[in-house]
């Protein structure tokens, strides 16, 4: 890496990491977000949850991404059926990717109609639609380098649950008082039964400080001005 001019890492925290290991030259450069895409308008939360049968009562938990080890899985649908025992009929579980665990999915989605799984969504529109429709963004994961996910379920203005401590936790807008502190089912059930279900009044407000700082416009002006700086030269 140290024959390149530049280093680009999605974290500062993974920057310093890397640096510690003798890699110079690191830039920090986020993802961002379409937010002409994922945006909390139109307010279609309520139509999409009717086209996929969920009950208006329920809370939505909505959980976007590879179900795989790394990514913490297991622990959220142990989570979830914790959430079943101790609050039946109160929550939807609804997962739109694929993976490794995809048959502990199988075999949660078996016992009750409150799990939804969709392995694909390639349509972003649709992937954005699915993100107002839900009332918390469940975000397990515990090794994130950045959580591209999360920042696309803000963007539609859905705040996200999940667990304290991993590189992610600096792109969430909001208060992470109630996280999980622990990387265990009992406790993100637990920060989920404290979370209720958000006011989307907040939605908007949640949207734009995504856009303020995520957009793809201001991401890109920032890449572009470290290929400036390197075509430049030292």
């Amino acid at each position: 890496y140290n024959r390149f001019a530049r280093t680009l890492v999605p974290s500062p925290a993974l920057g310093a990491l890397i640096t510690e290991w003798g890699v110079r030259n690191v830039e920090n450069i986020d993802l961002g977000v379409d937010v002409e895409i994922f945006q909390p308008v139109p307010e279609d939360g309520a139509a999409t949850r009717r086209a996929l049968g969920i009950a208006p009562e329920r809370i939505v938990l909505l959980y976007v991404g590879r179900l795989a080890a790394e990514k913490n899985t297991r622990t959220l649908f142990q989570a979830f059926e914790r959430l079943r025992q101790s609050h039946p009929g109160r929550y939807q579980l609804l997962i739109t990717g694929d993976g490794t665990q995809r048959g502990l999915l199988q075999a949660l989605q078996k016992k009750a109609d409150d799990v939804i799984w969709q392995p694909y969504c390639p349509d972003t529109r649709e992937l954005a639609r699915l993100y107002r429709s839900a009332d918390l963004f469940v975000h397990p994961g515990v090794q994130e380098t950045f959580g591209l996910v999360t920042l696309e379920a803000q963007a539609c203005g859905t705040p996200v649950i999940g667990i304290h401590g991993s590189y992610m936790d600096r792109i969430i807008f909001t208060d992470q008082a109630g996280w999980a502190r622990e990387n265990s089912p009992e406790a993100l059930a637990q920060a989920i039964v404290d979370a209720g279900r958000p006011d989307r009044a907040a939605a908007g407000a949640l949207a734009e400080k995504v856009a303020r700082q995520y957009s793809w416009e201001h991401v890109f002006d920032r890449l572009f001005a470290i290929y400036r700086e390197v075509i430049a030269g030292p």
